[in-house]
């Protein structure tokens, strides 16, 4: 029988996961960036600043905040993720046409995988 070592197993170390938090309108068609991102991130989502500080922990997690609303005082949200201690240029404004066909959503992800990289 042959014995196996504590040293010879390899060691892995997962990175961990990423998350991007979506802080949206009910109304808004925020549903299929939701779905374009998280083939690659947790996707969190939330609906007023409140929320968006609760999935703000720990920020090292955070790849970014995709804000996809016209009810929310923009201005709040990202006071919200720099105190934080969230980057500001890792908010992005999501338009109703940054989620209207596969090409735009694509062009969105790419942002997105982009500011997580950093």
């Amino acid at each position: 029988m042959m014995r196996i070592s504590s040293t010879d197993i390899p060691t892995v170390r997962l990175r961990a996961a990423q998350c991007v938090v979506i802080v949206r309108d009910e109304g808004r068609h925020w549903q299929p960036l939701a779905d374009a991102l998280m083939s690659a991130f947790v996707v969190r989502l939330a609906a007023n600043a409140s929320e968006l500080m609760e999935h703000l922990v720990p920020i090292e997690h955070v790849a970014c905040v995709c804000v996809v609303s016209h009810g929310l005082h923009l201005r709040d949200v990202h006071d919200t993720f720099v105190r934080a201690g969230g980057a500001p240029e890792r908010v992005v404004f999501v338009s109703e046409d940054d989620t209207a066909s596969p090409a735009a959503l694509d062009a969105i992800s790419r942002v997105v995988r982009r500011l997580a990289s950093l």
